[in-house]
């Protein structure tokens, strides 16, 4: 019987159609099968997910990545098998394990090492961890909206203070639908002022010397509570 908590046929049917990188989907919903047994719920990761994959692409192996907020997700399987060495963070207090209960999702912690040997995991604040080694890229999806905006601005310090010259930050943003509010779904209290634009992010990222490579807003997006922000900044 197929698990409650997954994308269905007919998700990945439309999704496959709707896609941008439909041969990357595919082979993220491969790779999300092999290691967790099931593909993920939340039908906008099928465009969240592609988007850093194709992102990351030009990656050569031995490169090394951090994921802020990974939860449990197949990027850090992807990139791994490629021959990317992977860190990622995550400070929930919903551990994930296998094999996937009823109440599995994208959410949670996952110790992504004890299923890849490139992947180590770090169940802490990204504000409370040191890397041993700066990176080529770091990356997260659906998390910096939930950050407080304090929060936000020394978890942008800190990427630019860990990326190599040259590199990139890659950040998939959930919007408050058809604004340019960040989307502050329990994440603080703060009103949409204080917890600011993707342009508020885009000015704090300028004043920590990041170049915007590209900032796009996708509307509409189907079975998604919010629109989708996708930007990219290099060092």
């Amino acid at each position: 019987m197929p698990h409650p908590q997954q994308l269905s046929p007919d998700d990945i049917s439309l999704a496959l159609t709707e896609s941008s990188y439909p041969a990357l989907l595919l082979d993220l919903l491969k790779t999300s099968e092999k290691y967790f047994g099931v593909r993920w719920r939340h039908f906008p990761h099928t465009i969240n997910y592609t988007w850093i994959a194709a992102g990351l692409s030009d990656l050569s192996e031995g490169a090394r990545v951090l994921e802020i907020g990974a939860g449990a997700n197949p990027l850090p399987f992807y990139l791994a098998d490629r021959g990317v060495t992977v860190d990622t963070v995550d400070n929930s207090d919903v551990p994930r394990r296998l094999p996937p209960d009823e109440s599995w999702n994208e959410w949670g912690f996952l110790d992504y090492g004890l299923l890849h040997p490139s992947i180590t995991s770090y169940n802490l604040s990204v504000t409370d961890f040191e890397p041993g080694e700066k990176y080529d890229a770091i990356y997260s999806v659906s998390v910096l909206s939930h950050m407080p905006s304090p929060l936000r601005k020394a978890m942008l310090k800190r990427c630019r203070d860990w990326l190599k010259p040259g590199c990139r930050l890659m950040k998939a943003i959930d919007l408050i639908p058809n604004t340019d509010w960040l989307w502050n779904k329990g994440g603080s209290n703060e009103t949409p002022e204080q917890h600011g634009t993707f342009q508020t992010v885009e000015g704090e990222l300028n004043s920590l010397g990041f170049a915007i490579s590209e900032s796009r807003t996708q509307r509409n997006v189907r079975k998604s509570r919010t629109d989708l922000h996708f930007l990219t900044a290099n060092t």
